[in-house]
């Protein structure tokens, strides 16, 4: 090869391989693919339907044992028939319907020891977890805030994050998904307790202070109240809630 074509050659090189180094040291930039964005909008769809469908029935609106129709839900959740079949099997896997795919899905039927069993669980979880965090709480080495004041006129949701924030007390995973769960399951009862019973509000006030005061022995002996007050009122719920369903439901 002739000096010229060697000079050449070696220019030629080192500006390739100049190239070739700018073009690795730029960061490569992912675009958004489409299939990204269909897998997100579906989550979206199956969240919402789930949240809708999960409402209606933890609402008390529907009679215990009352066939689910996923034709109906599917058009109340402004879903499609697959989504609305995933949203109950979530609920399925929950407890909060039964049924299968196969044989249909309906509300879970009730009796007044299951009622009876439902207010005893949930408070059996809160008081254990007040016992299991005694230790802590009585150190002040917790600082619970578990209702918001915007948000505590309502009875049930003001129940629910109360319960839910004497389960976090232990920092125990386990209590808070128990205590979720049964909050779920009870809500339809709850719905009826200020008919039922005088001084709920005043009861959840009672017990919201003796949470904020870190009394865990008054707070553990409030709770054994709460339950037992409600206890005796299974029959009547179950009454209320074995009524006919109403007609776009059934």
């Amino acid at each position: 090869m002739k000096p010229s074509h060697r000079r050449t050659a070696k220019l030629f090189m080192r500006r390739t391989a100049a190239t070739c180094a700018g073009a690795k040291a730029r960061p490569h930039v992912a675009r958004p693919h489409s299939g990204t964005r269909k897998v997100s909008d579906d989550e979206g769809k199956n969240r919402s339907a789930y949240r809708l469908i999960k409402a209606l029935v933890t609402s008390g609106e529907l009679r215990a044992g009352a066939r689910l129709d996923p034709e109906k839900l599917r058009e109340i959740a402004d879903a499609s028939l697959t989504t609305t079949y995933n949203a109950l099997r979530g609920l399925l896997i929950e407890r909060l319907i039964e049924g299968s795919p196969a044989s249909g899905f309906h509300m879970p039927a009730l009796t007044e020891a299951g009622i009876r069993g439902r207010y005893a669980w949930t408070c059996d979880i809160a008081i254990q977890s007040v016992r299991c965090a005694a230790p802590a709480i009585d150190d002040g080495r917790t600082h619970p805030s578990p209702v918001d004041g915007d948000q505590a006129s309502d009875p049930i949701q003001t129940a629910e994050r109360l319960f839910a924030g004497i389960a976090a007390l232990p920092e125990i995973f386990e209590y808070q998904l128990a205590m979720a769960q049964a909050n779920d399951r009870l809500r339809p009862l709850r719905r009826y307790e200020g008919v039922l019973l005088n001084g709920v509000e005043t009861e959840l006030s009672m017990l919201e202070r003796l949470f904020r005061l870190r009394d865990a022995d008054g707070l553990a002996t409030a709770l054994a109240r709460y339950r037992d007050r409600r206890l005796p009122l299974a029959g009547e719920l179950l009454r209320r809630l074995g009524g006919e369903p109403a007609s776009r439901f059934a």
